[in-house]
């Protein structure tokens, strides 16, 4: 069991006892920090090698946990960053019930951690359950007649849910390996080039190099079928350093396409752009993309409309594209959209903005008449 913080009113220390070597004592007038190997055990109410600093009376008690306080702010932030196993207590104590109410407040717009308080029922044999509420969040009550048993459940069912976490991960790392070889032997290329300062400009300059030197990866495959991008949403958001393999295959992607349209009449690349770059949009949620990548997606985007109409030098296959689906990228994908139009206004892309407005307006005038 991967324990971060123990906090106990106890004086005694018997918790150290049992923890040996990685148990990490902290008093009340002490920062509450830990060596990151140690688990730190927090006493509320002072340790036993200290009388003169226990809390003992109500008098005691107090100003330690007035509003604003370090200790009650650390309490609370504690329980909102970790799930909470209340043992042998209650939530009749008042300081505790305002410290897990706090700590519901901090992330109100997502999933809290769970809490669990565990009621000792030495008598009974049938074991319940419930759910029960307090003011800004919830908890889960659930009997135990034996500390020991309940722990040793509590440990089986972590130890399978780490066991399912790995094999996720191991699924994860399998289906993102591609990409990061295709990012790290672009990055390479970039770096033992003279004429460009990193993958970004690589990619687009040297497109051509780029299908002679990937060709042993899944280059070919990603660039014309997206079917692999469906499998990373499929195993759900990446880790820190996936996003990163992400975003930036995306970008070399892009900039690949922005390369070839750079030839004399190659205005498919403008329509291949177009759809990798809606497909993008329609299969993956904001969360997905860092600064870095959300402003190239939004640069491309762009560059890509700049060159979509029936004039002279434009592509008439990508216009097709954008008439038909602008409008659902507008309805369906709203909270990108605002991103994107967001970053346009913040670069001063004029022409992004105009072309985003206009699909506005026309929503707007569909919604006017029907109504």
């Amino acid at each position: 069991m991967n324990i971060k913080w123990i906090v106990t009113t106890n004086y005694d220390e018997v918790l150290e006892a049992i923890l040996g070597e990685k148990g990490y004592t902290i008093d009340p007038n002490q920062p509450l920090t830990a060596p990151s190997e140690m688990i730190p055990i927090y006493h509320v109410h002072g340790n036993r090698k200290n009388y003169p600093r226990l809390i003992v009376t109500h008098e005691d008690y107090v100003p330690l946990f007035k509003p604003g306080n370090y200790r009650e702010s650390k309490l609370f932030t504690m329980m909102a960053e970790a799930p909470v196993l209340i043992l042998g207590y209650s939530l009749s104590d008042l300081n505790l019930l305002s410290a897990l109410e706090q700590s519901k407040q901090i992330f109100k717009e997502v999933d809290n951690f769970p809490v669990v308080l565990t009621n000792f029922v030495s008598d009974k044999k049938d074991l319940g359950y419930q759910q029960e509420q307090f003011d800004g969040g919830k908890y889960d009550q659930i009997d135990i007649n034996s500390i020991s048993d309940f722990l040793k459940s509590l440990d089986l069912l972590i130890e399978g849910k780490v066991k399912k976490r790995e094999s996720l991960m191991n699924q994860k790392n399998m289906v993102y390996e591609p990409f990061r070889e295709i990012v790290e032997k672009v990055e390479n290329l970039a770096l033992n080039s003279d004429s460009c300062d990193d993958y970004i400009s690589f990619s687009c300059n040297n497109y051509f190099e780029l299908n002679k030197n990937l060709e042993s990866t899944i280059w070919n495959e990603i660039k014309s079928d997206f079917s692999r991008f469906d499998k990373l949403k499929e195993l759900g958001r990446p880790e820190a350093e996936q996003i990163v393999i992400f975003n930036k295959s995306l970008v070399i992607i892009m900039q690949y396409y922005i390369g070839c349209s750079h030839e004399y009449n190659q205005f498919q690349a403008y329509s291949n752009l177009l759809k990798f770059i809606l497909y993008i949009i329609d299969v993956f949620e904001v969360d997905w993309f860092t600064p870095r990548g959300m402003e190239q997606l939004t640069e491309s985007f762009s560059y890509c409309l700049r060159y979509t109409g029936e004039g002279y030098g434009e592509s008439w296959n990508a216009k097709v594209i954008w008439d038909k689906e602008g409008a659902k990228f507008y309805k369906n994908h709203r909270k990108l959209w605002d991103e994107m139009y967001l970053r346009a206004q913040i670069d001063r892309n004029v022409f992004l903005v105009n072309n985003f407005n206009r699909i506005i307006n026309k929503d707007r005038d569909i919604t006017e008449s029907l109504g």
